[in-house]
């Protein structure tokens, strides 16, 4: 699952995406990005808005991506 904040004002890049995954072979890696980067932590912060297509890959080098991309944060008003 994931779990998304929004920008709180305009330009603020304050915005963040939580993502809870399970199963596979530990450790999970994390996109945000398509799989073109990855991070061990499952917290993306100060992220401005816009659309964030997200991946999970476990250790045995299976990636999943998340079933409702993109991920969108809008932007603050």
């Amino acid at each position: 699952s994931v779990a998304k904040t929004d920008e709180t004002v305009a330009n603020a890049a304050d915005g963040t995406i939580t993502v809870t995954a399970t199963g596979g072979v530990a450790p999970l890696n994390y996109s945000k990005d398509d799989g073109v980067t990855w991070q061990v932590g499952n917290n993306f912060t100060a992220l401005a808005d816009g659309s964030y297509p997200i991946k999970v890959k476990d250790a045995a080098n299976t990636i999943v991506a998340y079933a409702t991309n993109p991920v969108v944060i809008a932007a603050g008003a």
